[in-house]
């Protein structure tokens, strides 16, 4: 499959004889399944992502145009974090993380900024990778830092169940609920406490409303 193709599940028309070929070992592996229709699908989403990952590597030159009108698409966005996750893991990836955020300008961050500042808490060893960003982190009053911890606050988290429980029994808007009551998933957490008391004086500086939230959950 080929640049958009992977987007959603397509038509086997859309495809030449000779591209179709691989479908039935495909198949046979549960990497793609075969919906009616007459229509190929990814068994699961984790595919798609490492598919859109090979051709956001492809496009590194040009990254910015080609993402242009893929941006807020969901579907990419967990490909731009792997990206991130990538180039970070990689000796000397700092550095080409650096560069990838700053191709897509720094004076209107937006949704690939934030993928991208989130990025390191993904990677095996997320601490020392921190550690790197930090001057990035705290550039311009420290709006990178306050952006990242925003974001951690949702994706590092899961749906208090109990709260939800009783917003269903109150009916309250469960996504409402949902949104505001929130618990730490904690594995994301360690690495990330030990960088804020590392560097707590340089933090609450510039993010205290974000650091104390995230402090006043984990407690």
């Amino acid at each position: 499959a080929q640049g958009d193709r992977l987007l959603a599940s397509v038509s086997v028309d859309d495809f030449d004889i000779a591209e179709l070929s691989p479908v039935p070992s495909l198949s046979a592996d549960r990497i793609c399944v075969e919906q009616s229709g007459a229509r190929l699908a990814f068994c699961h989403d984790l595919y798609g992502d490492w598919a859109r990952l090979q051709l956001l590597l492809n496009h590194q030159a040009d990254l910015p145009d080609f993402l242009r009108t893929r941006r807020e698409s969901p579907l990419w966005h967990r490909a731009v974090r792997l990206l991130g996750v990538h180039l970070l893991e990689r000796e000397g990836g700092v550095d080409g993380w650096r560069a990838v955020l700053t191709s897509f300008g720094v004076d209107q961050p937006g949704a690939i900024h934030d993928l991208l500042l989130e990025a390191p808490i993904f990677t095996a060893n997320s601490r020392p990778l921190l550690e790197a960003i930090l001057p990035d982190l705290l550039a311009n009053e420290g709006a990178p830092l306050r952006r990242m911890l925003g974001r951690f606050l949702m994706f590092a988290t899961m749906p208090d169940l109990d709260k939800l429980a009783l917003a269903k029994a109150l009916k309250v808007d469960l996504s409402i609920a949902r949104a505001q009551h929130r618990l730490p998933y904690w594995p994301y957490w360690l690495d990330m406490l030990r960088f804020i008391h590392a560097h707590r004086d340089q933090m609450v500086s510039v993010a205290p409303g974000e650091v104390a939230r995230g402090i006043a959950m984990w407690l």
